[in-house]
């Protein structure tokens, strides 16, 4: 018969502490803030310039996160590896910072980041539905 899992399932247990897990460590805010403090204070970027880059980057995440949560709910295949390449990107130009203090070039990994993001989170939360057992959880 079909599988449904049950309370006492390792199995799902295990999935949804995972899960728990992800989602307290996926930042969404891609720690936004500390990186302002760190380019404006440390490195004495003008508060206009970071203003800048997190418009462009929350614009862009504005734009595709439709897109992106659509094309992830029509592919069969490979949500996984787009997932993960996801985050790893997403957590790449998070610390990027630390690299470079480049306008040009953190305005354009911001950018990348935002897109990448708008593919992890709706990912996370498909897992999240895909384990649910009822509404009251």
């Amino acid at each position: 018969g079909q599988y449904i899992p049950g309370k006492d399932n390792k199995d799902y247990l295990m999935a949804k502490r995972a899960l728990t897990a992800v989602n307290f460590f996926v930042e969404s805010s891609r720690l936004e803030h500390y990186t302002a403090v760190y380019l404006i204070n440390i490195l004495n970027w003008k508060p206009s310039n970071f203003g800048i880059v997190s418009l462009l980057m929350n614009t862009v995440m504005v734009i595709f996160q439709t897109p992106a949560g659509d094309l992830l709910d029509k592919l069969k295949n490979g949500k996984r590896k787009i997932t993960g390449f996801a985050i790893i990107i997403a957590a790449l130009t998070t610390i990027m910072v630390v690299w470079t203090s480049n306008f040009w070039a953190i305005l354009v990994g911001k950018i990348i980041e935002g897109m990448s993001s708008t593919i992890f989170l709706p990912a996370l939360m498909s897992l999240l539905l895909g384990i649910s057992r009822s509404d009251v959880e």
